[in-house]
């Protein structure tokens, strides 16, 4: 018998996704119970509940959660697809209004901001976080973002091409694209949160996110796969790290 198996790194050929994702990070999925908690997108609703339990990770989700459920405060043409600023928008935002001051010109005024500000902190309400800290506004971690929005929406994960700069494949078999000069296009692995996916075509991305591989990999379920193949005429064993299965 000859032995195959996937890349670690979760070769886009090895993700696969189910028609309703979960993630093998969880013990069991989220009960439509506690997911009614929140009255929002059942996505944005299981990413709240998977950082529900740690303090910091609620304030992140739910700043990521305000921004997700809100039409996109900083338009794409000016400030790329990466929600990191918009994550550092709020955060700025919040902490000048904190001080009674206005936002930074880069990011546009506290009026822009208020609406997602206010719903930030409803988030972290229903999520048992009351308090407010000026912890809550330093920089957030790239990588936590991505490996939170990876958990809610596993089949937009996506591996850059290895022809064209911008241009990634999901897991769910679709390819989009965004702009070659954009600050995420650099990444090997990304979540395409908000995205135009066009079956047949190449899709838009409106709003990524970096992940890290490892992340990945804590959240994709094994699969041990025993197929012929007539190509090698042998029986091949593979092992799959699938995403959403």
């Amino acid at each position: 018998m000859t032995a195959t198996a996937s890349m670690p790194a979760l070769r886009a050929v090895a993700m696969s996704v189910s028609e309703s994702p979960t993630s093998a990070t969880l013990c069991s999925p989220p009960s439509g119970k506690a997911m009614a908690l929140y009255p929002c997108h059942p996505r944005v609703a299981k990413m709240m509940l998977a950082a529900s339990q740690n303090p910091s990770t609620v304030v992140l989700a739910a700043d990521l959660a305000a921004i997700l459920e809100d039409r996109d405060p900083l338009p794409v043409s000016e400030y790329g697809v990466d929600i990191d600023a918009r994550l550092s928008g709020l955060r700025k935002a919040r902490a000048s209004s904190a001080r009674g001051r206005n936002v930074p010109v880069e990011y546009g005024s506290a009026r822009r901001w208020a609406r997602t500000i206010l719903a930030a902190r409803q988030f972290r309400k229903m999520a048992g976080v009351q308090e407010e800290s000026p912890l809550d506004n330093q920089e957030a971690d790239w990588y936590e973002q991505g490996r939170l929005l990876a958990l809610a929406w596993p089949e937009r994960v996506g591996k850059a091409s290895a022809e064209v700069q911008g241009r990634y494949v999901l897991a769910s078999g679709d390819a989009v694209c965004m702009d070659r000069d954009d600050a995420v296009a650099a990444s090997d692995w990304i979540v395409a949160v908000s995205a135009n996916v066009q079956k047949g075509s190449v899709g838009r991305v409106f709003l990524a996110s970096r992940v890290r591989p490892a992340d990945l990999l804590s959240m994709a379920a094994v699969v041990d796969k025993v197929v012929w193949s007539p190509r090698e005429n042998a029986v091949v064993a593979r092992r799959e790290w699938r995403l959403g299965a």
